[in-house]
């Protein structure tokens, strides 16, 4: 089946494309000066990868520029799919942060009903609404929308501004002193790149796709603390740990994605592959 990738220039999407290239049939979909998508001639069935977008730090406050790259975008695109009348799938990287900052439960499944969101989260969600509508009208054959933790991918701390990524960074490059909030809390709000590749592998397999909105995460839940004590002897790391106030925080239920066929990579292991990306970029 041919895919189509948006965001292939992007942390997670640059990870994807390299792995996908491979052994599939893969286009970019490059941004024009306006922010649309440069569609090539499209002529069979197909699978639209929507993993471009604003990211958190670009939706701080309200900006047009954020809804039209997360939301006009995605309906521009869909559009553009729907009028070819080809049969398309769409795979959509949601995120979690579709639920708030602070949850309305300490463990999220998806039926978690959202809390106050930020910007970014809302055009999430919007894009989510937009993908039912054009499958409910059959404008799409089918969709699935993967609700992302912070995602552990080749690039820099800059391009990756999820917790992890950065506290594995600072340990790497030896920063010596570090911070932690919550060192109790069960933490596993964090996938790997190669854990959510095996999945879209998986999802490009299927017949079709299940039409809703899923939660991905590492599994099982374990302290922060060992979190970052475990990091800090994978890296040989000896600066000084601070711990911060506390600030809620919340687990990640991971029942739904396992009925569609994800199969969760440990917090331990999802650092491990980490760090050897880390090393292979030296």
């Amino acid at each position: 089946m041919k895919i189509y990738l948006t965001g292939s220039t992007g942390t997670v999407g640059r990870a994807l494309f390299e792995r996908l290239a491979i052994s599939h049939d893969v286009t970019p979909l490059n941004r024009l000066s306006d922010s649309s998508y440069l569609l090539p001639e499209i002529t069979s069935d197909c699978c639209l990868l929507h993993f471009g977008a604003a990211t958190p730090a670009n939706c701080i406050e309200f900006d047009e520029d954020c809804y039209n790259n997360n939301v006009l975008q995605l309906q521009k695109l869909l559009q553009a799919f729907s009028n070819i009348s080809v049969d398309t799938r769409v795979i959509f990287a949601s995120s979690m942060s579709v639920y708030g900052s602070r949850p309305a439960a300490q463990h999220v499944s998806e039926n978690t009903a959202p809390n106050n969101p930020s910007l970014y989260g809302l055009s999430k969600l919007r894009c989510e609404e937009t993908l039912e509508n054009y499958y409910r009208k059959g404008l799409i054959s089918s969709y699935i929308s993967l609700r992302l933790p912070g995602v552990l991918a080749s690039g820099s701390a800059e391009a990756s501004q999820n917790f992890l990524s950065v506290l594995l960074r600072d340990i790497f490059i030896g920063k010596q002193s570090l911070s932690i909030r919550n060192p109790q809390l069960m933490f596993n709000n964090i996938l790997s790149e190669l854990s959510l590749y095996v999945f879209i592998e998986h999802l490009l397999k299927s017949e079709t796709l299940v039409n809703k909105s899923v939660n991905l995460a590492s599994w099982p839940p374990i302290p922060l603390e060992e979190v970052f004590s475990y990091s800090a002897r994978l890296f040989k790391w000896d600066g000084r740990l601070e711990y911060s106030d506390s600030t809620p925080s919340f687990t990640i239920d991971l029942e739904m994605a396992r009925r569609v066929g994800f199969a969760p990579f440990s917090v331990y292991d999802s650092i491990h592959i980490h760090h050897r990306t880390l090393l292979s970029g030296c």
